[in-house]
């Protein structure tokens, strides 16, 4: 991480193409990240520092403009595989890499250089616009880069994600959906082949903050405000997620669920951090086999409560 401290490199260039039909990772994932760094600069500071140094994660942050990153299953040789476009130390990063101990230089399927540290299972390719990483288990090794046009997005998701901070697919949503609905008290087997997840920034006007402040607790979270301090001004997050059932018989199933825990939410089963009634604020939208489900605004402390709740690996 300290490899992204270096000095200014040369000028950025355009980020990951929204027309873009493959994204440069291994197929077998089982889901599958975007991230607009600047959009969803708030929430990715606190989800940050709970894996790096502040200042690391800090210095990451600042140098990315966009990331793309896989999360494999139990058994696949990869445990993640990430690429990001921004501004990096290429050749200072480079030179780090051969001089630090336990890396490295190994090179590619496709000719291309990398570096490996072994007992981590890490594998690192540096250049001044763009950043590749690969995990696997330590003592193992893996390639950074893809072979072939990579992993082909999703129809629909392009415009799915459009304005998103962070969004996701997988293609095996029930053993994350069921936990999560576990954890709200709900024993439900979601009926699913896919699902979409987007983060979007929230800026509709924010309530007067002497409003807010003696308002009941459910909607000062929804505006933005904390329990127990005013935070008028910090950034809040509404989710979409979409849900594509096998029929549109299991559609309108999961509709009539969802549309009565919006008449009368749930509270989740282990506290009230993240209460169903924000997580159902909006009654869900049915389009055959697509459902969509909007969440209240939350602020960053509350979205990264909901992805605890909402874990994909």
């Amino acid at each position: 991480m300290l490899l992204f401290s270096c000095a200014a490199v040369p000028k950025t260039p355009g980020p990951f193409q929204e027309e873009s039909v493959f994204l440069p990772l291994e197929p077998g994932a089982r889901t599958y990240m975007l991230i607009d760094v600047p959009a969803g600069r708030p929430l990715l500071d606190r989800l940050a520092v709970r894996y790096m140094d502040p200042k690391q994660s800090r210095e990451i942050l600042n140098r990315t403009r966009f990331a793309a990153a896989a999360l494999y299953p139990a058994g696949h040789e990869r445990r993640f595989q990430a690429a990001a476009w921004g501004t990096y130390p290429g050749f200072r990063g480079n030179f780090a890499l051969a001089a630090g101990k336990g890396w490295k230089l190994r090179r590619s399927k496709t000719g291309r250089a990398y570096y490996h540290a072994a007992g981590e299972g890490l594998s690192v390719a540096l250049t001044a616009s763009r950043a590749f990483a690969a995990g696997a288990e330590p003592g193992t090794g893996t390639d950074p880069f893809t072979e072939g046009p990579g992993t082909e997005i999703p129809q629909d998701f392009a415009g799915f994600r459009r304005g998103a901070a962070l969004a996701l697919w997988t293609d095996d949503p029930g053993p994350p959906a069921s936990r999560f609905f576990e954890t709200l008290g709900i024993p439900l087997r979601l009926p699913a082949e896919q699902l979409f997840v987007g983060v979007f920034p929230y800026r509709e006007a924010k309530l007067d903050p002497q409003i807010l402040s003696s308002a009941p607790e459910d909607l000062r979270l929804m505006h933005g405000a904390s329990s127990d301090t005013e935070k008028g001004e910090e950034a809040r997050y509404e989710t979409l997620v979409r849900i594509q059932a096998p029929t549109a018989s299991h559609a309108r199933a999961l509709f009539t669920l969802f549309n009565m825990l919006t008449a009368a939410p749930v509270e989740n089963a282990e506290g009230p951090a993240v209460p169903g009634n924000l997580l159902f604020a909006n009654p869900p939208v049915l389009d055959g086999r697509n459902l969509t489900l909007q969440t209240a605004a939350l602020d960053a402390e509350r979205m990264t409560l909901l992805f605890d709740l909402f874990a994909l690996y």
